[in-house]
């Protein structure tokens, strides 16, 4: 991660020798199949926080949560920031099987975009002033598949998404969250914004 007073920076590096995706529509619910997800609570009180998911055909999701599911919240979306760019640099044909090619990501974040998750109290300050305290966590999501012999297709397990007793997806978090669960605000990592640089901290 890196910022300035323009943008927030996400960059990361994965393998995977199982690339495959089919959701192409803008705003669709991508957590359905493996993608990599941002979460951000400039203000900390685990409340009106940002979620932003993107797969491996640069498909992205944008959303609000008002507070964690566990809480009775729900998510309003889509709520996309404007300025965002990001780039998911797969130089191989999807779905792809075989050696586990390097799949860059780039994700930059408008930080004024930001400002309406940012306002507890209401004298906070977007861009963030040296010293704020902002909680950021970031996730790779994957689930069990197979793949159909006739048809080369990848299904994802379970194939009816209702069945959660059957699967659960894996969540690889930056910041540990204690159970598959990434709505859990109080478990992610404090981020201080530190001059030219962003200091990294994990919570304990």
């Amino acid at each position: 991660m890196m910022y300035d007073h323009e943008y927030l920076y996400f960059g990361c590096e994965m393998e995977e020798p199982h690339v495959w995706t089919n959701i192409t529509e803008k705003n669709s619910v991508i957590y359905w199949q493996n993608d990599w997800e941002i979460f951000i609570d400039p203000d900390g009180d685990g409340l009106n926080y940002y979620e932003f998911e993107i797969n491996a055909l640069n498909t992205i999701w944008e959303l609000t949560l008002d507070k964690p599911y566990s809480k009775g919240g729900s998510a309003r979306h889509p709520t996309n920031i404007d300025g965002l760019f990001r780039q998911f640099i797969v130089e191989v044909a999807i779905p792809w099987k075989g050696s586990s090619p390097f799949i860059p990501l780039e994700i930059l974040i408008n930080i004024v975009g930001l400002k309406k998750y940012n306002t507890n109290p209401p004298t906070r300050s977007t861009p963030p002033n040296i010293g704020d305290i902002w909680r950021i966590n970031f996730s790779r999501v994957q689930w069990p598949f197979r793949i159909d012999e006739e048809t080369g297709k990848y299904i994802r397990l379970p194939e009816n998404e209702n069945r959660w007793d059957i699967h659960y997806e894996d969540n690889w978090s930056w910041a540990p969250q204690g159970e598959i669960s990434m709505h859990k605000p109080e478990m992610w990592g404090f981020v201080t914004f530190v001059g030219d640089q962003m200091s990294l901290i994990l919570q304990e």
